[in-house]
């Protein structure tokens, strides 16, 4: 026999494994690795698995290939099997890190909590969180519980993650697991919490029961990371001196920090010494804190003094003491401390060279910045971003820019900080178009500016004084919402503006700040003194003080600083000494150095001299003081005096060429040229470097800096040049003549100063050119602008220009590339038109006659730009002539000169023209311009007018702001800049145009209410606001409560409080009779009847062997009859019942060959006789069905952080979103072996292109747009001008409301949006079954399978989310949901199935279980329930009923439920009866006892459920024959499931001896009968049931009506995630139509004017009244006045809309101008003239009746309308808009069958939402109907499915009452006790109005589904309650012993047979996949049977106990033994 060589030399091998063990125990790795290769080498093998780990671990100690070595070992000697060897292989795999082989490790060995342990505890140490944590939950799903060590590590992974929420519901595990109790757990716990929510961690501390230091101390550091100091403080002293707790180091380095945070010195020395007493201060950790505290608080000499003090010093030691000289300004020292550094052989780290870098900085130090960034690269930290940064500041800050640029650029990840780095570099170079570059070049790839950098921007724009730069900084600052709220930002902005001399916008913006502070104060005061506007700055002055803030040192500089520009020397003087002696304010060298300039510049020289001697001393030697001094010898020649002066400047400042020029130009000025000479010699020998002087000019945009011999700004010079000739070309020779008066020159300029800049050379050019400007031209700014490569002016008009009869701009002079003509910047009088041209101008503009300022190509001009806006305003005839009026004065008027000014001009071909105008008008004229507009309707798009012809403006400033926007080239508005003003300059003769306003309510040119409501005439029709039903409330206290529960709870106190005296009352009288004994005869016996009746109508019952007889009912006593007689029968003839039974089954189960499901949404969830159907049917097919829609949604997901989704708007989203577009695009789907694209079923409004609403079509759709339009740009663009701007037009001609395509906005913020909402209408037919209905269908199965298995993840890829619908989609989703879950039903039924069969068999004995089992019988019923329900569903389908996805899977299940409660009841009955019986007599008994309470228990359940007609009474009849022949094979001693086997009676004799009541017989009985019968559980059983169905009566109220539709759907349909996005992110509601039947357009009718809402239409009009209805969205639920077709059309017919109807003179219809073949599409921009120069329009005013046409005119024009295409010139047109508004079929005979006006409703969320919007609808629809006698319906989408919400609560109260009444009838009927069937009554009652309180709190609302429930649970209810009345009914005794015995004879039926039969079948549907299952059968299914099961079993006993009705049993007066009945008797039965 050969034996493993393993166990040789076994002597040996246990010497070896000893030694190696005693290595493994002294650590000493390498020995045992070495001793165990020895052995092996050796020959010898371990044989002890237990060594195995030990070796792996000291091969983690060695190597990676030792430990795969050993791995190898343990697999070839087979310890692989061995748990505990994988786990040291998976620890040591982890430990180095090779994940790969730890996870195949893993994944193929056995597994203990060990192992999940380990694998957890290595991605954790490894830093994978998010890995761990998911191993962590596998574990937990597993079973596998993680040790404590483990726990530590997962809370410290959702700390590091961030994952707050998670980390919450951890903490809950722990909880529940016990595992709190381990303080390093919590301490692991509270450490998360702490890096979240401070109030939280607190509490958690707070519950701890044992906290140790590590408590404290997070604790502590908590408070002090959140900036709760003082709190952190305060711990720390409870820690110490209360508690006790001894802090550690960690505790001591938090206190520290607080210290160091809050400045306070004198606490950190007595932590210092607290450190020292507890012996801490050997902690480097500590120290290196204790150095910085002591630096933060202003005390670099202390923290070098510890630090000298340290025995131990690390790298921390060194850069915290360098850090802190460097931070205390010790920059020497910081210098001496580095190179001992070097000295001392410290490392030099990152640290240390940004502190280093800090200096280089402070110092400029170019030189040693580069030495630094070498020793960078050197020790390779080139990838610490940190330290890059610096670098970069530092290059910047040493002027080394480029550098700093080319290192900015090598950063692989740049930042927030890099940026804005960078951008304040740039700018302290003095490059501030640089610095806007790089903001711009930051904002392309996606970086947002901060507050900071928009600090650095603001003091960019500020450096370059460009006011145009200015202004587009504070726009940035204004959208990011930080100039009015960040201080600081506002302040900047002052600043800026007042470097840029633009005062007023400086003040402006000063008042935008929210929170001033007295930096802004100071800020603004600086401003005004700055620009000479002293006065303005003492005002301000007061005014700060009376806001409460004291000035400080800065205030008190600026007011200096302002009285000296602005010459206050008194008001400087006083207020120097106000600052001293009242505000306390110690003067600096600031101070003093403006009152010396102040006195010197006021000539007071000798004064500032005398101030200088009476300074301190220390701030005597300051240069500035002695500059400002003799700045002013040289300003008033006193060189003679100001030469000791210069010597002592020069002897402060040798280096300064400011003090040797001042010199030398003071030593010029009074002659002596010899010392001028002397200065500037002395500034070269020295090397003085000279700052030249310069002059900045605004050139074309730019600031240009000239300085003296500089030639590098040409350009600008030439620029200049050319401009001087323009203005040559103007001058007239009273002008020339101007130029020698040299006295007129200017002496001031804001723009230029002069007196303090040296100007020579190129500079003076332009400085002449502007003072020549200022010659000839009055006050003119001294600025020089240019744009779009033409030369301009900025020109201002004086003198004899402004006066009536003449023009500012006369003629036309050019015209733009784009064809915009361009008008003539002459003066000239004003001209006398002919007859012809007059009657042109009168037609236009009524208001102007006699001469005029326009020529007539320029009022053709006129007319062809507002022929655009015309047919938008037509409507509202005092809008359209106030809009008209104010284009009228501007272009035509004789007085145009008083209130036009031409601002700017411009050439344009050699030729002069107007570049800009003032436009003088009144605010009154405005006002009322604006305030008759605003409100006009533009009907096709659903909207406003002013949208379109203002913007969306929402006041008169914001429409003339757009209206005199200077138009890009291509784009519709004006060609030159409009700038309105509404006051005129003084002593300019100018004057405000005010023409006469017309209101819109004005009598004669009056608008429609739905055009103005705010007109008299229709205030008094306004409608009542819908009334909202506003429930009762009562308010106690603080407490508000609703009057039904407040009601409720009163009815509550007082049953309780009768239920309580009654039962006192009853207890002290039955222990009075008890003490009495008192024999007499109780009032009543029960053994009387109700009333003499029952005596003489009553049926003695007799059952055999019974002692008692039973009165009963005839009809009762008819139905014991029909029972004892059928039981025997059928006993006697099972085959023949069983052949008949089936017979009639299988002829039912023949309809099933026309069985089919509905799946079609509308015919399952819409009954017939609807009225929302029957009008859908109306609108389909009398004008269109509504569009198919498919619909895709992509958005961003939420931050886990902040949980707010950041916007989509970005260039990558868009980018993803043209490449969905292509693949959807791309897809063809399969129709009948066709392939069908998107383009062929598409709705196509307007020509070829598909009405896509997506965001893509703000660029066409065309990917290759998106560069050409400006990308993210345009797009926001295009958000806030989609009605105005041409190039937001959509492909398919029509403007895109960008809340249509996008959504997770708030308000009209859509830039922050953060989904994308794509929709394709699809053309739809009324036939499904139709081509184009199946193409679609055919494309959207394709589109859906594309979504799943490409888009979505394609999208996901790019960290968006996708959801996406189509119209097919619902139907689809619902037949797959008909077969999903098939598997469960079966499961449920056999589990019912299990259960019976147990449930029926006999106590359990192993000697005869096989014959007592009742398997056979248990399925024999099962199967005859299922016959039953194909018997059903077979009659149903035979009459064409199809069958729905209720009936297929729920209807089984109920009936297999009811069948098997008749079956248990039944088979106990039988049981109940005596072996000694013949079977017949048996089972004729048990039908007696129990079948009258399942005759009536069935009858209820008919009544409640019809198709139970077909269900209970089959199933009893049939059943009772099976149990004849189970019952005759358990008596033959037949085996169960195996009849024909047969055994001996002697072995089942023990078993079958004696029947024993069951265990639950006997508890019923013997527990819970005599517990109920207890008067304290009586009063607490009736005071629970009671509070409970008050309690449901109050929560009824809170039931919602509807039916989610994701309820309807499978858990996992893709539909769920597309309805979620939907109500999250669709910001616009259904479409809502309002139809009109039989519309009579004839003249005789008046229905025009009751339908339209244009001028001249009734008030109270169906158009008006909506327009009214969408004022108050939040009732009437209607978004926006109606797009109505007969509005427009009316418009489109008028007169005024000249472009829009007209004829040819043949009479055929003309399209406008700008349509072919009027204007052919390549012919560039259209003009007048050509083939429709002699179009007309269709009517004048005298065709017309009042402005309506006649029935022949309406006739026939309505075809040109609908086919008329709409366009620039004329909006209104009918095609694609209106195409299916209407139904033209029949109607030229007058009437219009069908026609409809289209609105929207607002956003709809929630069910509830969508029933009370149809409710709105119906009724305003209700109301106006019967108003103006017009037939009209509102019809949406939805409204077919949500109609049967509307009266949900009325139907569902009068079937419940129904189904109650019918079963109190039956009751009654068949008992003829009122008595009895009162109490079932109230029971079934109680129970459903408790299952409507369960539907309350699970949030199950009420509809369809849920009302057949409710019915359907009353006839389900009954079987609780009727079998124990029966029983209660038909025993004796008195109540109590009557309750007893029904409680054991029926209620281990009830609850056996009824309640867990229900309950086993129920729980299985909680696994059903379709959510409606769940919820409303599951739910409500598992509600009922605990409801009833209470009911039935607690309450009824007790109430039956205390009211139940009166016994019917009659004791027989002698006892007699059994004697069987004869054969003749029984034949006789």
């Amino acid at each position: 026999m050969h034996l493993p060589s393993a166990i040789h030399l076994g002597s040996k091998h246990l010497n070896w494994s000893g030694r190696i063990k005693e290595f493994l125990s002294s650590s000493r790795w390498q020995d045992a690795f070495s001793f165990y290769l020895e052995m092996r080498r050796s020959g010898l093998r371990l044989t002890e698995s237990a060594l195995f780990p030990s070796i792996m671990k000291a091969s983690s100690y060695i190597s990676l290939r030792h430990g795969e070595s050993m791995h190898a070992c343990s697999v070839k000697q087979g310890f692989e099997s061995f748990i505990s060897v994988g786990n040291s292989t998976l620890d040591f795999y982890l430990k180095w890190g090779a994940i790969d082989s730890a996870l195949s490790l893993f994944y193929c060995m056995s597994r203990d909590s060990v192992s999940w342990n380990t694998i957890i505890h290595g991605y954790l140490d490894q830093g994978d969180f998010e890995q761990g944590l998911w191993f962590f939950m596998q574990a937990r799903i597993l079973g596998f519980e993680p040790n404590i060590s483990t726990l530590v590590l997962v809370a410290q992974a959702y700390r590091s993650l961030g994952c707050f929420g998670e980390g919450q519901i951890f903490h809950g595990l722990m909880m529940k697991g016990g595992h709190l109790a381990v303080n390093s757990l919590q301490n692991s716990l509270l450490c998360t919490y702490s890096h979240f929510e401070i109030e939280s961690a607190r509490f958690l501390f707070d519950e701890m029961s044992e906290r140790d230091v590590i408590s404290w101390s997070v604790m502590i550091g908590c408070y002090v990371r959140n900036e709760e100091v003082v709190l952190g403080l305060q711990l720390f002293h409870e820690m110490v001196f209360n508690v006790r707790v001894e802090p550690d180091g960690q505790t001591m380095v938090s206190v520290l920090k607080a210290c160091a945070t809050i400045g306070v010195l004198n606490m950190g020395r007595s932590i210092h010494g607290f450190i020292i007493s507890r012996g801490l201060d050997f902690d480097v950790f500590v120290v290196n804190c204790l150095i910085d505290m002591y630096s933060k608080c202003i005390d670099a000499d202390s923290s070098f003094r510890v630090f000298s003090g340290m025995p131990l010093k690390n790298n921390v030691s060194w850069n915290s003491m360098l850090s802190a000289f460097v931070h205390n300004g010790m920059h020497s020292k910081a210098v001496a401390l580095f190179s001992s550094m070097g000295k001392e052989g410290v490392e030099v780290d990152e640290v240390s060279l940004a502190n280093l870098l800090q200096i280089c900085k402070r110092f400029t130090e170019p030189y040693q910045c580069k030495l630094i960034h070498s020793r960078v690269i050197r020790l390779g930290y080139e990838p610490n971003g940190v330290l890059l940064g610096s670098l970069i500041d530092a290059y910047a800050k040493c002027h080394l820019i480029d550098l700093a640029r080319k290192l900015f650029h090598r950063l692989k990840k740049r930042n927030i900080v890099s940026w804005g780095i960078m951008i304040a570099g740039f700018t302290h170079c003095g490059l501030p178009s640089e610095a806007i570059s790089m903001l711009r070049e930051m904002n392309q790839v996606g970086e947002r500016p901060n507050a900071v950098i928009i600090l650095n921007l603001i003091e960019a724009c500020a450096v370059s004084a460009e006011l145009r730069r200015a202004k587009w900084a504070h726009g940035i600052a204004v959208r990011r919402g930080l100039a009015s709220e960040e201080v600081a930002v506002g302040t900047s902005i002052v600043d800026m503006y007042s470097k840029c001399g633009a005062i007023e916008a400086s003040r402006k913006a000063f008042d935008q700040i929210n929170q001033k502070n007295v930096l802004s104060w100071s800020t603004m005061l600086a401003a005004y003194g700055m620009n000479g506007q002293a006065n303005n700055a003492f005002s301000l002055l007061r005014e700060m003080k009376q806001h409460g803030l004291k000035p400080n040192a800065v205030t008190a500089l600026s007011v200096l600083s302002a009285c000296s520009h602005g010459g206050l020397v008194l008001e400087g003087l006083s207020f120097f000494k106000e600052m001293v002696k009242d505000h306390g304010i110690e003067p600096g060298l600031e101070h003093y150095a403006c009152l010396v300039d102040m006195l010197s510049r006021a000539g007071k020289l000798d004064s500032a001299e005398h101030l200088i001697k009476l300074m301190p001393e220390y701030l005597k030697g300051n240069a500035s003081l002695w500059g400002a001094l003799l700045s002013s010898y040289r300003r008033y020649g006193k060189s003679d005096i100001g030469a000791g002066v210069v010597y002592r400047l020069l002897e402060l400042e040798p280096l300064n060429s400011a003090g040797y020029l001042l010199a030398s130009s003071m030593h010029a000025g009074g002659g002596s040229w010899v010392d001028a000479a002397r200065m500037r010699r002395l500034v070269k020998d020295r090397g003085v470097r000279v700052v030249a002087g310069y002059s900045l000019v605004n050139v074309d945009g730019k600031a240009f800096k000239f300085v003296a011999g500089d030639g590098s700004n040409l350009q600008a010079a030439k620029s200049s040049i050319v401009q001087l000739k323009l203005i040559t070309t103007l001058l007239t020779p009273a002008m020339t003549s101007r130029f020698t008066r040299l006295s007129l020159l200017p002496t001031s300029c804001q723009k230029l100063r002069f007196s303090e800049r040296k100007i020579t050379g190129l500079g003076f050019v332009v400085v002449t050119v502007l003072l020549v400007q200022g010659l000839f031209l009055g006050s003119l700014p001294c600025q020089v602008e240019a744009d779009s490569g033409y030369s301009s002016i900025s020109i201002t008009l004086h003198g004899e220009r402004h006066t009536q009869e003449y023009c500012a701009m006369y003629d036309i002079c050019g015209e733009r590339s784009d064809g915009k003509v361009l008008n003539c910047p002459y003066g000239t009088p004003a001209i006398k038109p002919d007859e012809l041209f007059s009657a042109k101008v009168q037609s236009l503009c009524p208001t102007i006659s006699g001469n005029v300022c326009c020529t007539e190509a320029q009022f053709d001009t006129l007319r062809s730009q507002v022929q655009q806006a015309i047919p938008l305003l037509v409507g509202c005839p005092a809008c359209l002539r106030n809009f008209l009026n104010l284009f009228c004065e501007l272009s035509c008027s004789p007085n145009q000169s008083l209130f036009i000014n031409v601002t700017s001009i411009k050439e344009v071909n050699g030729n002069l023209t107007v570049d800009g105008i003032d436009f003088y008008v009144s605010d009154d004229f405005g006002e009322e311009l604006y305030s008759s507009c605003k409100d006009v309707k533009f009907g096709t798009m659903n909207t406003r007018a002013i949208d379109f012809v203002g913007a969306g403006a929402k006041n008169f400033k914001e429409w003339f702001a757009f209206i005199g926007r200077q138009a890009e080239l291509g784009m519709p508005g004006s060609p030159y800049a409009i700038n309105f003003q509404s006051s005129v300059p003084d002593s300019s003769g100018m004057e405000l145009m005010n023409v006469s306003v017309y209101s819109c309510g004005d009598t004669l040119l009056g608008c429609s209410c739905g055009d103005c409501p705010s007109s008299p005439m229709c205030s008094s029709v306004q409608p009542p606001s819908p009334h909202k039903k506003d429930s009762c409330s009562i308010r106690l206290g603080s407490l508000k409560v609703k009057c039904i529960e407040f009601s409720m709870g009163i009815l509550y106190i007082i049953l309780v409080s009768s239920f309580l005296g009654w039962g006192f009352f009853h207890h002290s009288t039955e222990r009075m009779r008890s003490g009495s004994g008192s024999d007499k005869e109780p009032l009543l016996d029960e053994n009387d009847t109700i009333d003499g009746k029952d005596k003489d109508y009553s049926h003695s019952l007799r059952v055999h062997g019974m002692s008692t007889e039973v009165h009963l009912s005839p009809v009762q006593g008819f139905i014991t009859e029909v029972y004892r007689r059928y039981g025997i029968w059928v006993a006697r003839n099972p085959t023949l019942v069983l052949c008949l039974s089936v017979a009639v089954v299988l002829m039912l189960c023949l309809g099933l060959l026309r069985f089919q499901v509905e799946t079609h949404p509308e015919k399952l969830w819409v009954g017939h006789g609807s009225k929302a159907a029957e009008e859908k049917h109306f609108f389909d097919s009398h004008l269109a069905p509504f569009y198919r829609i498919e619909q895709v949604i992509l958005a961003t997901m939420p931050d886990h952080k902040s949980g707010k989704s950041p916007s989509i708007v970005t260039e990558d989203s868009i980018q993803l979103l043209f490449e969905v577009q292509r693949k959807i695009d791309e897809l063809r789907g399969n129709y009948s072996g066709s392939m069908v694209s998107l383009t062929d079923i598409c709705l196509k409004p307007l020509g070829e292109d598909c009405a896509t609403q997506s965001v893509l079509q703000y660029f066409q759709m065309d990917p290759d747009n998106y560069d050409t339009y400006g990308g993210i740009q345009h797009a926001e663009y295009c958000f806030e001008h989609y009605t105005s701007a041409e190039a937001c037009m959509s492909a398919f001609k029509a403007p895109l409301d960008p809340s249509t395509v996008l959504g997770g906005f708030s308000g009209n913020n859509f830039s922050e949006a953060s989904a994308f909402v794509v929709t394709y209408p699809v053309n739809n037919m009324v036939d499904d079954t139709s081509s184009e209905n199946l193409k679609a269908v055919a494309w959207e199965r394709a589109f859906v399978k594309l979504a799943r298995e490409e888009l979505l993840p394609l999208v996901q890829s790019s960290n968006l989310t996708l959801s996406f619908s189509s119209e097919s989609s619902i139907e689809d989703e619902l037949k797959r949901e008909s077969t999903a879950d098939v598997v469960t039903i079966l499961i449920s039924y056999l589990v019912m199935f299990a259960y019976v069969s147990m449930t029926l068999g006999d106590t359990p004995h192993l000697s005869s279980f096989y014959i007592s089992s009742k398997v056979l019988l248990g399925l024999s019923g099962v199967l005859i329930v299922i016959l039953s329900v194909l018997g059903s569903v077979g009659f149903f389908s035979a009459i064409g009923v199809k069958s729905t996805l209720i009936i297929m899977e729920v209807i089984p299940f109920l009936v297999l439920a009811v069948g098997v409660d008749n079956m248990c009841i039944l088979v106990h009955a039988v049981k109940r009866q005596p072996l000694e019986f013949p079977l017949e007599v048996r089972i004729s008994n048990a039908l007696v006892e129990v079948g009258p309470s399942i005759t009536l228990a069935s009858l209820s359940e008919v009544l409640a459920f019809a198709v139970g007609g077909f269900i209970s009474m089959p199933a009893c009849r049939v059943f009772s024959m099976f149990a004849v022949f189970d019952f005759r094979r358990a008596e033959d001693n037949r085996i169960d499931c195996f009849p024909c086997i047969r055994v001996s009676p002697a072995s089942v004799e023990s078993g079958n001896s004696l029947r024993n009541r069951g265990w639950l017989s006997r508890y019923m009985e013997e527990v819970h009968a005599p517990v109920l019968a207890l008067w304290g559980v009586k009063v607490v059983v009736l005071a629970i049931f009671a509070g409970f169905t008050l309690a449901s009566i109050v929560l009824c109220t809170r039931v919602q009506p509807g039916l989610e539709q994701k309820v309807a759907l499978p858990r996992d349909s893709y539909l769920q995630g597309y309805f979620s996005n939907i109500s999250e992110y669709l910001r616009v509601g259904p479409p809502l139509y309002f139809v009109v039947k039989d519309f009579n357009y004839s003249s005789q009718s008046r229905h025009t004017n009751l339908l339209c809402s244009i001028s001249k239409c009734d008030a109270d009009s169906l158009l008006n009244e909506i327009s009214k209805a969408s004022l108050i969205p939040e009732s009437s639920y209607i978004a926006k006045p109606a797009a109505s077709w007969l509005d427009d059309f009316l418009v489109w017919l008028s007169p005024e809309a000249f472009g829009c109807c007209r004829k040819f003179i043949n009479g055929s219809y003309c399209p406008p101008d700008d349509q072919p073949p009027c204007c052919a599409p390549d012919e560039g921009p259209c003009g007048f003239g050509g083939l429709c120069s002699d179009c007309t329009t269709c009517f004048r005013h005298t065709d017309l009746v009042n402005d309506r046409p006649s029935t022949t005119q309406f006739r026939e024009k309505l075809p040109w309308f609908l086919n008329a295409l709409p366009s620039a010139d004329c909006a209104k047109g009918g095609h694609g808009a209106y195409t299916t508004s209407l139904d033209m079929n029949g109607y030229e005979s007058g009437v219009i069958r069908a026609s409809e006006f289209r609105t929207y409703h607002t956003p709809l969320n929630r069910q509830g939402d969508y029933v009370n919007a149809m409710r709105a609808a119906i009724e305003f629809s209700n109301r106006v109907s019967d108003s103006l006698k017009i037939d009209i319906f509102p019809y949406s989408v939805f409204y077919i499915f949500f109609e049967q919400y509307l009266d949900i609560w009325t139907s569902a109260l009068v079937n419940i009452a129904i189904a109650l009444g019918a079963v109190f009838v039956v009751c009654l009927a068949i008992t003829s006790s009122l008595w009895a069937s009162a109490i079932i009554l109230l029971v079934l009652a109680m129970i459903v109005i408790d299952l409507m309180g369960v539907m309350a709190i699970l949030d199950i609302q009420l509809n369809a589904v849920s009302v057949v429930n409710l019915i359907m649970s009353i006839g389900i209810a009954v079987e609780f309650c009727v079998h124990i009345t029966h029983a209660f009914s038909v025993s004796h005794g008195d109540r109590n012993q009557r309750t007893k015995e029904a409680l054991g004879t029926m209620g281990a039926s009830v609850f056996s047979g009824i309640t867990l039969t229900k309950l086993v079948g129920v729980i299985v549907l909680c696994f059903a996949k379709s959510e409606i299952f769940v919820v409303y059968y599951f739910q409500m299914y598992l509600a009922l049977v605990l409801i009833g099961f209470l009911h039935g079993l607690v309450f009824l006993p007790v109430l039956l106990s205390l009211v139940g009705p009166p016994s019917r049993p009659v004791l027989v007066a002698r006892e007699r033994e059994y004697d069987p009945p004869s054969s003749s008797e029984l034949s006789q039965i």
